[in-house]
């Protein structure tokens, strides 16, 4: 019975990740991040909400063990929160963690180890469990990692829960004792010892979302390519979440199981994942609240409601609950805007955006330009050292890339040096695109090479190249919906100082902080979008979007900078100002960038040489004025027979 499941996880692990990643049937629905009150204001309901918790016993009489597990529940939600709603992954096998640290906790203290201890050590065996479902949450993302944790699940629960090191063959499972106090032996004592847990648990949390790896965490949940482009190994992030989140539900776990003095397979079973699973989605509240909102809606509201048959009912409930939330999720109102004023005193309405338009922040006004006037040149020797010198260029060498039978680029050779403007130009469908994933490294070529500065580094992955100086944006941006435009650009440079350790992902270092405030107020000024800082970049227009994301590239140390069609969406006044821009950054930084753009009056503008490509074959390379002339260039943009002199009428300096 479990064969099908085994077939499942090896299918998703050995088939290459571009036949999964990028498949999808249905637009993907954004869950916007909930509203939340001041710091003080969560502050007072959290220590109402913990008086009232300590009142319990007095209160609830013959129920008290049902509030016993609905705070432990809370912790199992809390730590499936931590994966769902702050990094956006998809755990439909939640409850096998839990499984692993409940037997384990009770294997142990069944050999004498100390009742603390052995809670402690049940959930640290869970941790490399948390590691190995983390493999598949490495390369695949949502339907395909939902496939995988939940033929996780299924496998551990038919092959390993029967066996001796857990549950073994009888339904009677493992005994798993309550502390040896005669206090915390009792139903109240068990209560108020499970209840520090649950705050231990909430203030350890709160501390992970506050920090570095909380925010690393909810930009993942936004883009994960944006991310690695900025210097950060996601797979790093990845496995670190699991394990935390793992770790967590392994308390949980043993804290169940000594809860029920039994640790047996029927509590822990698969479709009980898919349950927790449904009831967080739908509980629209920011951490912790959620954790014990959905506790309660599990818990609680069972044990108040008597009906014959009100699990069932519930679990329909549920379903269909999750349903209309997937259904309707853009259309959510949020929190009342009366309730924000109330709770927050000086919060104003956010204007939101609606699915046919796009609401444009304020920005400062621009210079109305020609749309042919000429970008002034600007060669001179930088004024400034570059911040990095480890990458001087980058250069691909008779690069091919397959997509199944289609060739997309076919023996391209390019090079982009630093301190210089390279242009890259072709009709639509040329492969200018796929050429900047190969060489930013989100792209592995079926032959050819990439070199940074001289060194191959066609194994290598995006964040490896970003942290040795190689920046980029993308033809779609690329942006974290759910924050400012100052945080979008923080985050830039927060990623690249994160890296690939786990230590720096987790902690910033003393001094760091400054930095990226520097850094993200010097790019916002250089991009000129210090005005929109406070606006959230869903709230933007295409143009101003882009600006974003240029100056998110800008606030870290690249040394060369791969944009991609990055002025479309300005309109004539803000391209001549953004070819200045660009200029400025070359000038004054030394930094090398490779510009992948149909403005044909920005490219012969600015750049100093410019490769065209077509149908992924190389078509021509040389000066501005060189391109401008060639008569294949003209037939290829144009289809006019090469005596045609159109195209470059376009380009030419007096256009």
């Amino acid at each position: 019975s479990s064969l099908p499941f085994v077939v499942l996880l090896i299918v998703l692990i050995v088939t290459p990740k571009r036949r999964l990643a990028r498949v999808s049937l249905v637009p993907l629905r954004v869950i916007k991040a909930p509203w939340q009150a001041p710091g003080r204001v969560r502050l007072v309901f959290c220590l109402l909400l913990g008086v009232l918790l300590v009142f319990v016993p007095k209160l609830v009489g013959t129920r008290l063990d049902a509030y016993t597990a609905f705070l432990i529940y809370t912790i199992l939600f809390l730590s499936l929160g931590l994966l769902v709603k702050l990094s956006g992954q998809v755990s439909l096998g939640h409850l096998a963690f839990a499984a692993v640290g409940a037997v384990s906790f009770a294997h142990l203290a069944g050999h004498g180890v100390p009742w603390g201890l052995a809670i402690v050590l049940g959930g640290l065996i869970t941790i490399p469990v948390g590691a190995a479902v983390a493999i598949p949450a490495i390369r695949l993302s949502g339907v395909f990692l939902a496939l995988a944790t939940l033929g996780f699940a299924v496998l551990l629960e038919q092959m390993v829960y029967p066996t001796t090191l857990m549950f073994g063959q009888t339904t009677n499972g493992v005994a798993a004792p309550q502390p040896n106090v005669s206090f915390l032996e009792s139903s109240r004592g068990f209560y108020f010892l499970v209840l520090a847990c649950v705050a231990l648990v909430v203030i350890t949390l709160t501390l992970v979302q506050q920090g570095r790896m909380g925010r690393l965490l909810r930009a993942l949940a936004d883009s994960r390519t944006a991310l690695e482009s900025h210097g950060l190994t996601s797979s790093v992030t990845l496995v670190a979440v699991f394990c935390i989140s793992a770790f967590v539900a392994g308390i949980a776990g043993g804290l169940l199981a000594s809860f029920y003095r039994f640790a047996t397979a029927a509590t822990f079973g698969s479709p009980g994942s898919l349950i927790l699973f449904a009831v967080l989605l739908i509980v629209a509240a920011g951490a912790p609240w959620y954790g014990f909102l959905a506790a309660a809606a599990f818990v609680l509201v069972p044990t108040y409601i008597t009906v014959s048959g009100i699990t069932d009912y519930l679990n329909l409930a549920f379903g269909i609950s999750a349903v209309l939330v997937a259904l309707t999720v853009d259309l959510a109102p949020g929190t009342p805007q009366i309730i924000r004023r109330l709770l927050g005193g000086k919060s104003r309405p956010v204007a939101t955006v609606d699915a046919d338009s796009q609401v444009a922040a304020p920005v400062a006004p621009v210079p109305v330009v020609p749309a042919a006037a000429p970008i002034p040149a600007a060669r001179a020797t930088p004024t400034a050292p570059p911040a990095r010198t480890r990458t001087s260029s980058v250069e691909v060498r008779d690069v091919v890339v397959r997509f199944g039978g289609a060739v997309a680029l076919d023996g391209i050779t390019l090079r982009a040096p630093g301190g210089r403007i390279t242009g890259l130009i072709g009709p639509n469908g040329a492969g200018k695109t796929t050429l900047l994933n190969v060489a930013s490294g989100l792209q592995r070529p079926d032959r050819g090479a990439v070199l940074i500065g001289g060194d191959v580094v066609s194994r290598r992955g995006p964040a490896w190249r970003a942290r040795h100086g190689l920046g980029r944006t993308f033809q779609r941006v690329q942006l974290w919906e759910t924050l400012s435009v100052e945080e979008n650009v923080r985050m830039g440079r927060e990623a690249y100082l994160a890296g690939g350790r786990i230590g720096t992902q987790l902690f910033a270092r003393p001094g760091e902080t400054r930095t990226i405030t520097e850094a993200a107020n010097d790019a916002m000024e250089l991009a000129g979008i210090i005005e929109l800082r406070a606006q959230p970049v869903r709230n933007l227009s295409a143009g101003q979007r882009r600006l974003v994301e240029l100056a998110r590239s800008l606030a870290c140390p690249f040394d060369m900078l791969l944009l991609d069609e990055p002025s479309s969406g300005l309109d004539p006044g803000e391209t001549w100002i953004f070819g200045q821009t660009l200029q400025k950054v070359v000038t004054e930084r030394g930094v090398g960038i490779l510009l992948v753009e149909h403005d044909m009056s920005l490219v012969m503008s600015v750049c100093e040489y410019v490769y065209v490509i077509d149908f992924g074959k190389p078509l021509f390379e040389g000066t501005p004025r060189e391109v401008g002339a060639a008569e294949s260039v003209q037939a290829a943009y144009l289809g006019v027979e090469a005596s045609d002199d159109l195209f470059a009428e376009l380009v030419s300096d007096d256009a």
